[in-house]
């Protein structure tokens, strides 16, 4: 069993390291790139999936451009809310990375530039 839970932290760890790296890359494109190709993104897909939908069920039907526009405005609100969390994520890993690398005596550096009381 504990060889499981090494075996599953271990894959954890690569996965996380595996996440870091890619954002890594995705940060040095650029949050305006980011979004836009989220919202690009969302709106292809929802407006694609509502298409097929009423293709289905109501026959042939135009798209309507209106809802483009209204889910690339909605896509730019989520590409700009995924940035957030995921640069927030990000911060933390790195801290706690720093965190670990330090040494064993914490006490005698002044870690977070804090005042001592």
């Amino acid at each position: 069993m504990k060889s499981l839970l090494k075996l599953i932290r271990a894959w954890r760890s690569r996965r996380q390291q595996r996440w870091l790296e890619r954002w890594e890359q995705t940060r040095t494109e650029g949050k305006a790139q980011f979004i836009v190709r989220t919202a690009l993104t969302n709106a292809l897909t929802v407006v694609g999936v509502t298409h097929v939908y009423h293709y289905v069920f109501y026959g042939p039907t135009p798209i309507p451009v209106v809802h483009l526009i209204f889910y690339v405005l909605f896509g730019i609100g989520i590409g700009s809310d995924g940035w957030s969390t995921r640069e927030r994520k990000y911060q933390n890993a790195l801290r706690e990375a720093r965190a670990k690398a330090l040494p064993a005596n914490r006490d005698s550096l002044n870690v977070f530039n804090m005042r001592s009381k």
